[in-house]
């Protein structure tokens, strides 16, 4: 199971500032995978603000490392995901 490869859709609680979008597509990129899309909604409150993304396929071994290096992240709060699969 664990080299099966998912879309995935990260609902990320982040702080409000300058640079965190950016960190936050850095270590995408770095750990190669790719974004479908990618929202920032309006603040949510504490200068705290929701970002949607949704990722290209990559393998499932690697969503749980990404998920616990995208919580180290100084400026990301929280994390939730959802596994994609193909119809």
């Amino acid at each position: 199971f664990s080299n099966l490869v998912f879309q995935y859709y990260f609902y990320i609680e982040a702080e409000d500032k300058p640079g965190v979008m950016a960190s936050i597509t850095s270590l995408m990129a770095s750990k190669e995978v790719g974004i479908e899309s990618i929202v920032q909604k309006e603040e949510l409150g504490d200068s705290c603000v929701p970002i949607i993304l949704i990722t290209d396929p990559f393998k499932e071994s690697d969503h749980a490392e990404l998920q616990i290096e995208l919580l180290n992240l100084d400026s990301v709060r929280a994390i939730r995901s959802i596994r994609i699969e193909a119809k």
